[in-house]
């Protein structure tokens, strides 16, 4: 794959271990992969089920793009699973398979660095770090462990987003709030949860289709140029409710967030005539009284109290 493909990635906070001799290709007999320690399997996907001898591994298909150092290697799918060694063992969890250009260059005690995607959940950075290296040296010095955070941020944990996921579904049944209620601060990691959990709800219920003009753009590794936008917005302590969203393509994003078009009481696209006023703006007259894209479910459209919030606060008039 073109490494370019993930040049606008944005990646979680790092958590890091060092390696043993099995996580290399120094290892004796047919060790496979690289072993994920206990306290960090909370950074990866759930792996469901109950190993047993006849089914002793279960595992979940991952995407990793390898670096050594800064130099990119490639991008390859891999495998996050448990090993029971035909059930002779305690569930050991591992990363699996083409991982070789990364292991055969590994020494034990070199540093693993570890990011995951936060636009793919399946989607993890691995750097190798060289005990040779300066940037092994900066690291080394700051921590305090054979694995844990490279810093004092956390990465989001599954448990977070299947919580938050949890509460967004629970604000469905309830009567809608424009503003977020915010009783007492709230860790970063969670925070980044809720927009994933809002996010990818908003990606479900519009079918990663814009809203306004039906098109979704999708790059060859799966990134999509759709986006969960916020009607009433986060800076303005807009809610994560997806009655709070639209699903609209970069470019309806953008004109929305900056008031060129709003939407009506009956789902409609509304433009003012002062942004009809400037000719880079005439694209948008063939969207003039168009009806949006709506959820199957009536209970998840767009509210309209959201809706007449923004014409009022952002449509430039």
């Amino acid at each position: 794959m073109d490494k370019f493909v993930f040049g606008r990635e944005c990646w979680d906070k790092p958590f890091y271990k060092l390696l043993a001799r099995n996580d290399t290709s120094d290892a004796p007999g047919h060790q496979g992969g690289m072993v994920i320690p206990k306290p960090l399997r909370q950074y990866f996907p759930n792996l469901h089920g109950v190993t047993t001898e006849q089914s002793p591994t279960i595992d979940i298909d991952l995407t990793a793009v390898l670096f050594s150092g800064n130099i990119f290697l490639d991008v390859v799918h891999t495998r996050y699973q448990y090993q029971t060694w035909r059930g002779q063992r305690s569930p050991e969890s591992r990363i699996t398979g083409n991982l070789g250009l990364l292991r055969r260059s590994a020494r034990e005690d070199d540093l693993l660095i570890i990011q995951r995607s936060l636009e793919k959940l399946d989607l993890y950075k691995f750097i190798l770090v060289r005990k040779s290296t300066e940037k092994y040296k900066k690291h080394i010095s700051i921590i305090k462990s054979r694995w844990g955070l490279l810093g004092k941020e956390c990465p989001v944990t599954h448990e977070e987003l299947l919580e938050t996921v949890s509460e967004l579904k629970e604000k469905e049944c309830k009567p809608f709030s424009l503003f977020e209620e915010t009783k007492h601060r709230v860790r970063k990691s969670k925070v980044v949860a809720r927009s994933i959990a809002f996010r990818e709800k908003i990606y479900s219920i519009y079918q990663k289709k814009c809203c306004v003009c039906g098109t979704g753009l999708i790059s060859v590794n799966g990134a999509l140029e759709i986006e969960a936008a916020h009607i009433v917005p986060k800076s303005q302590k807009g809610a994560d409710d997806v009655r709070n969203g639209l699903a609209l393509c970069k470019r309806h994003h953008w004109a929305f967030d900056y008031g060129l078009f709003g939407i009506d009481e009956k789902n409609k696209v509304q433009i003012s005539s002062k942004t009809m006023e400037l000719k880079e703006n005439r694209m948008l007259l063939a969207l003039q009284d168009k009806k949006i894209l709506l959820p199957k479910q009536e209970n998840l459209f767009p509210s309209q109290e959201a809706l007449e919030w923004h014409r009022y606060n952002t449509l430039v008039s």
